[in-house]
């Protein structure tokens, strides 16, 4: 039986969870490793989408001379 593939705003909920429970002092040495682990690989699953996605933002911005890159400034938060 094949897992479901988790999208990545799950997989990060799912990171969160992980720091809080390694945050909460609760864990035993085994499960903490277990936990960070786990969390670890799920970190570098991120930036690989996040590294996968920057490239094709890169590949869509384009100015008069062709396709520059810009790096992505996120809107500020009111």
């Amino acid at each position: 039986m094949s897992k479901k593939k988790l999208t990545f705003e799950e997989e990060l909920a799912r990171l969160e969870e992980l720091v809080e429970r390694l945050e909460s002092g609760e864990l035993g040495l085994e499960e903490s490793l277990s936990t960070f682990e786990e969390g670890t690989k799920i970190a570098r699953g991120l930036v690989k989408v996040l590294e996968k996605a920057e490239g094709r933002v890169a590949k869509l911005t384009e100015d008069a001379d062709g396709f520059v890159l810009e790096p992505f400034e996120p809107a500020e938060e009111a």
